[in-house]
């Protein structure tokens, strides 16, 4: 079935079979032989992005027993007004792009911390602690650039110790904010705006004309962040997944 892809990156992550249905409208024909293909093919989740305004799609798929697992929100920001020489500056806080060995304990909590509002840590039916794993698992294909091109990090200006982050990546025609974490100590002090106003000028620098990000459709405290910066909704879909035995 040309509409199923295997996902190889977790399904060697978690340890069994993964698949993404490509597209985002489905019907109950469709879904019905989708459930037979995942059988018959020995894959054990599969992730679908159905377009929210389309019921019927909705409709057809938790019939057919996908589970809501999330909702997700991308944001867009033109950067065609956005000068790249405007940089925010915060007291007692510095942004560099310089990941050191010494980072990696405290990205990996931050990475942690911040799959909490993931779907993977919200469907139960992955094992504890999936959610936690994927995240170091980005984290640290960020750093070594795998899925991401670009990393800034937040730090105190006396002590160097790291605070947040954020990972760039250069689409063909986009830029793309792949993570963006700042940890429970230190959140509500502006350290989100200050680093997201980093990777603007970054991508700004880089001749792009517009940068996107997705989030989750319960992270209510980054959709504010995203929408005080400017950014505007470009699309929201519902993500399910179907489990079968």
């Amino acid at each position: 079935m040309n509409k199923i892809q295997i996902l190889d990156f977790d399904t060697k992550l978690f340890g069994f079979k993964i698949g993404r249905f490509i597209g985002r409208k489905l019907s109950l024909e469709e879904a019905r032989k989708i459930v037979k293909y995942c059988k018959n093919k020995g894959i054990k989740c599969l992730y679908a992005d159905l377009d929210i305004n389309d019921f019927a799609s909705l409709s057809a798929a938790t019939k057919c027993g996908f589970v809501i697992s999330d909702i997700r929100i991308i944001f867009e920001k033109d950067l065609t007004g956005f000068k790249a020489t405007t940089k925010i500056k915060l007291d007692d806080y510095q942004v560099d792009d310089n990941i050191k060995d010494t980072d990696i304990p405290y990205l990996k909590s931050l990475s942690k911390e911040m799959s909490g509002v993931s779907r993977f840590t919200f469907d139960k039916s992955f094992p504890a602690g999936s959610g936690e794993k994927l995240y170091i698992a980005w984290m640290l294909n960020s750093i070594s650039k795998e899925v991401a091109d670009k990393i800034f990090i937040a730090r105190e200006i006396k002590t160097k110790k790291p605070l947040g982050v954020i990972t760039c990546k250069e689409e063909q025609d986009h830029g793309e904010i792949v993570l963006l974490g700042v940890d429970k100590e230190h959140s509500g002090r502006g350290i989100a705006t200050f680093i997201l106003s980093r990777a603007l000028c970054f991508f700004k620098k880089n001749g792009f004309k517009k940068v996107r990000v997705a989030t989750q459709g319960s992270n209510v405290p980054a959709q504010r962040l995203y929408q005080k910066n400017g950014f505007l909704t470009q699309s929201t879909s519902v993500f399910f997944h179907l489990w079968l035995k």
